[in-house]
């Protein structure tokens, strides 16, 4: 009875430390894939924003793979398993001259091959993204 109420308490004090916690929901079609990330407010709040067509991005491309390529050793992973295969330049939706890359990673070193795929903000921040599956027919 009592881990009852300790749960129910865990989950109360959960609910009130996200529900402070703002975020902005990226939902992108990417090859194949639909993918969703979350970015909370406070990530943008002093974000280098970008005027396409009159500046350079502030967040140079080979840097943001740079920066993919360092997160994936940080979480065990190497550059002969995972390797970019593709980088897209898209705005955040619903905050113009807010931009972002999504980097996709393939690794196929155990049969099928797998993909990651990440936002990266324009001040450097890496958020992995989640691929939602194809709906079963």
């Amino acid at each position: 009875m009592l881990s009852k109420w300790v749960l129910l308490l865990l989950i109360i004090v959960s609910a009130n430390t996200l529900a402070g916690k703002a975020a902005i929901e990226i939902i992108e079609q990417f090859d194949d894939f639909k993918v969703v990330a979350f970015v909370n407010e406070a990530d943008i709040e002093d974000y280098p924003v970008w005027q396409s067509l009159v500046d350079t991005p502030p967040l140079p491309v080979n840097e943001a793979i740079r920066l993919v390529q360092g997160h994936l050793g940080e979480v065990g992973k190497s550059a002969e398993t995972d390797v970019i295969k593709e980088i897209e330049l898209r705005e955040i939706p619903r905050h113009p001259n807010y931009w972002h890359y999504l980097v996709k990673t393939e690794n196929n070193d155990f049969g099928p091959s797998r993909y990651g795929i990440y936002v990266v903000l324009m001040s450097g921040k890496i958020i992995p993204a989640i691929v939602e599956p194809d709906a079963f027919k």
